[in-house]
């Protein structure tokens, strides 16, 4: 039992001593010294599993590549979440983008020539098409509830596709 202890006290002064740099070494990818801190906890906690659980050749080394990993995947995370705001002044300086009469009009005819063309496809490819693009069933959903084969779906869904798409003018 007094070795454990030692391994561990091991780690702890491991932590302790490279703390400071792995703060400073974790700010710049993060973007702030408070986000630091906590990359370099959350990497303390998995290195202390990591460690505990095999064989680590070079503590310091993994310690350095946890806490770089962790930071990438911060800024990551955090870029992901910010990318899609704005300020209120760019919101309210985009310009309004309703559609014009001209292109409503156009939608709709190309709706109705849709609606026409689907309902003059034969049974099965009419049904295997609605389930798919109107109800968001999988393939796999489709065959199963026909008694088909995913490849016969696919066949009677690439007909259907193709002669909506030839029966609409753009």
């Amino acid at each position: 039992m007094n070795r454990v202890l030692n391994q561990d006290d091991r780690h702890v002064a491991i932590f302790a001593e490279h703390r400071r740099a792995l703060v400073d070494y974790a700010a710049p990818i993060v973007g702030c010294p408070a986000r630091a801190e906590d990359v370099v906890q959350e990497a303390y906690i998995r290195f202390t599993a990591a460690i505990d659980g095999g064989k680590v050749e070079s503590p310091v080394s993994y310690l350095y590549r946890i806490v770089r990993n962790l930071s990438i995947d911060t800024f990551r995370r955090e870029s992901r979440q910010t990318a899609g705001l704005m300020s209120e002044a760019q919101f309210h300086a985009l310009p309004e983008e309703s559609p014009s009469q001209e292109r409503t009009l156009a939608a709709r005819r190309r709706l109705k020539q849709l609606e026409a063309a689907v309902a003059r496809l034969p049974e099965r490819t009419r049904r295997i098409f609605i389930l798919n693009r109107l109800h968001g069933q999988t393939y796999q959903e489709i065959a199963d509830r026909l008694g088909v084969s995913i490849s016969t779906v696919q066949k009677h869904l690439m007909q259907a596709l193709a002669y909506a798409t030839s029966q609409i003018d753009d």
